[in-house]
């Protein structure tokens, strides 16, 4: 691993500031890939990490179209399963940076696609019954996804032995898949102890985390989270929380 070299992004007075990582990382989507393989340079490997088979055609086709793919390695699995030890063929023991951005409920999304127009219109009728076994629906649907949700965080967390760097995000404007994620995945989940903390992502943004949303994530953690509000904002809602850990954690966990 080299130096830190420091590069930014971003127009305005809002700036990105975006570390270049010497060696590898994970991110899963097409854009963040693109992106991605400029901040790791000609010698880094970015591993684009998806299930769905037709989605890492998506993903495969945007390598070419940005000439990324001598960089960007898109890789067909469970990130669930995924670890050095699962795929030692894969240098994912190098690791240094991940981007998790898994399933959620896209309720960030609703305001701007009218996605809870289609999610009413599947329903029908539209009486008070029809209305409740919707809301029933969706609560449930929401708390599977925010399980998930907390495990691929965990695991992303603890699989990884060199990663000192790990951004969790979602279009959810959710609590129940943001706060209370981070929440859970930093204290029973055990990040804390294994040397993670949050730190501000996006300093200059002025939206954060709710402040006493969920047991567990102080007035401080929550500052250094970022939320997008689609009709503040006026564009589509989204989450992010930023975990790091020193180096010295990682060399104790060696």
């Amino acid at each position: 691993m080299g130096k830190w070299k420091w590069k930014w992004m971003g127009g305005g007075d809002c700036g990105v500031r975006l570390r270049r990582w010497g060696t590898h990382s994970m991110m899963p989507f097409p854009l963040s890939l693109s992106l991605s393989s400029a901040f790791v340079g000609p010698t880094g490997t970015v591993i684009g990490c998806d299930r769905d088979a037709r989605r890492l055609e998506t993903l495969a086709g945007a390598a070419a179209r940005s000439r990324t793919s001598a960089i960007i390695r898109p890789l067909h699995a469970d990130f669930l399963s995924l670890s050095p030890a699962s795929r030692p063929d894969l240098p994912l023991g190098g690791v240094r940076a991940i981007l998790l951005d898994p399933s959620c409920s896209g309720s960030g999304t609703s305001a701007v696609r009218g996605d809870w127009l289609n999610a009413a219109a599947a329903v029908g009728g539209g009486g008070k019954n029809d209305e409740q076994e919707e809301a029933e629906r969706g609560a449930a649907r929401l708390e599977r996804l925010a399980s998930f949700q907390e495990a691929a965080l965990a695991h992303a967390l603890a699989a990884f032995p060199a990663a000192v760097r790990v951004t969790y995000s979602t279009c959810s404007v959710h609590v129940r898949e943001n706060e209370a994620v981070v929440a859970r995945v930093l204290g029973a989940g055990g990040a804390r102890a294994g040397g993670w903390r949050l730190e501000a992502a996006l300093p200059a943004w002025p939206r954060r985390g709710v402040a006493g949303a969920v047991d567990g994530l102080s007035d401080a953690e929550a500052a250094c989270l970022v939320r997008v509000d689609p009709i503040l904002d006026e564009t589509d809602g989204f989450f992010v929380a930023l975990f790091v850990r020193e180096e010295a954690a990682v060399d104790a966990g060696k």
